[in-house]
């Protein structure tokens, strides 16, 4: 299905600045925010929206965002792994509201037109007093273009996108070792969180702010240093950062839950951000993906999903489900403070005061990989988002 375009136009431009200042208009425009909605989230590039784990079986299910379009990303009874926009071809209605599940069809309410777990229209009543025109085949659930790397489903809603291949770029070999290395997970649970912030603000996130702002770093000794970030040619980062082993001080009353058991990587984590708003995190014992749907200028929801090996024994198993959402989640003992660290920055808003990289950044330009505790290579981020929102 060709890319439906509106072509809307922000009337704001963006302002003559020094490449590592960021105008802060840029999180609270409504005309910004809706041509990102355009540009980029049915723009030509491609957004993590599911892991094959979330649907392991045939007529698996689950329905997503991707921007503000709804979908269903459906494993077929043939095995195949398709998306679809969550809409009816007869009338527009939405066909699943369901989170995920198990399903051989799907079935609008509103005429009760009924689709198989491919798309295809399979039942209409009525049907006898359609136009001598009507085909079924030219009314099934309207296909988005879809593709997997280790299983994390991918979709775009662009005919211009290149392939995932040429997209993932450099960052496929941090994803397939985060991913355990043939991506054969299993899914754990989710959490869902409804942060008061742009989308931009919760994905502007740097490897300078963890030891300063985060207690937990701090206590537990991993403010580290000895990482490193990379970006790629499509603005996909990998910040990779060392976590030394907790010794107990007394801080967690039970100090097993930051234990890590993964032997082969003790002392090193790992983020991936994929351009423009996936998170992969490859943290301790955890394996957390982060889907962010935003939902006006101010409003941003994210889902933590959690996975696990599928070789997991048992032992360790309950050690990531108990570790995985302590950990990363939106109230984790990581993670928790960034909420406040959002919120306050929405409130700041009226101030004015343009976002300004320091930490290193270099007037001569921007190197290809960074250390760990810095903020300058979000600028490539930055630099991606402009060119594609023609600002």
């Amino acid at each position: 299905m060709e890319n439906q375009s509106t072509e809307t136009a922000a009337a704001w431009r963006w302002p003559d600045l020094a490449p590592n200042v960021i105008p802060r208009e840029i999180f609270s425009r409504q005309d910004v925010y809706e041509l990102e909605l355009e540009r980029i989230f049915r723009g030509p590039t491609w957004h993590l929206i599911a892991h094959a784990a979330e649907l392991p079986e045939p007529s698996g299910f689950k329905s997503a965002y991707c921007g503000d379009v709804p979908l269903i990303i459906s494993r077929g009874t043939d095995g195949r792994i398709r998306s679809f926009r969550n809409a009816c071809a007869h009338r527009g209605t939405m066909v699943e509201t369901r989170l995920r599940g198990t399903a051989r069809s799907f079935q609008c309410p509103y005429h009760r037109w009924t689709f198989d777990s491919t798309g295809k229209l399979v039942g209409c009543p009525g049907e006898e007093d359609f136009p001598e025109s009507f085909r079924r085949e030219d009314f099934g659930l309207h296909e988005v273009r879809t593709e997997e790397f280790l299983g994390l489903i991918f979709v775009t809603l662009d005919p211009r996108t290149e392939s995932l291949d040429d997209y993932m770029g450099d960052t496929k070999d941090a994803v397939r070792e985060s991913l355990g290395g043939d991506g054969n997970l299993q899914l754990l649970g989710y959490q869902k969180a409804l942060f008061n912030c742009n989308w931009k603000i919760h994905v502007d996130q740097d490897g300078y702010h963890p030891p300063l702002l985060h207690s937990a770093f701090r206590l537990m000794n991993w403010q580290g240093g000895q990482g490193e970030i990379n970006f790629d040619s499509r603005a996909n980062m990998v910040l990779t950062y060392e976590t030394v082993p907790y010794s107990d001080n007394g801080f967690l009353n039970d100090p097993s839950v930051v234990e890590v058991k993964r032997r082969h990587r003790l002392n090193k984590s790992r983020v991936i951000t994929l351009f423009p708003a996936n998170f992969l995190a490859d943290h301790l014992d955890t394996i957390n993906m982060r889907f962010i749907r935003p939902l006006a200028p101010d409003k941003t929801e994210v889902h933590y999903t959690y996975f696990a090996r599928k070789d997991d024994d048992p032992e360790y198993l309950r050690h990531r489900i108990r570790q995985s959402s302590n950990l990363l989640g939106p109230a984790g003992l990581v993670s928790f403070d960034d909420a406040t660290v959002f919120l306050r920055t929405t409130r700041a808003d009226s101030a004015r005061v343009d976002n300004t990289f320091l930490k290193g950044y270099r007037d001569a330009g921007l190197p290809d990989h960074w250390p760990q505790n810095t903020e300058a290579p979000n600028i490539v981020r930055w630099q991606a988002y402009r060119e594609m929102m023609g600002l």
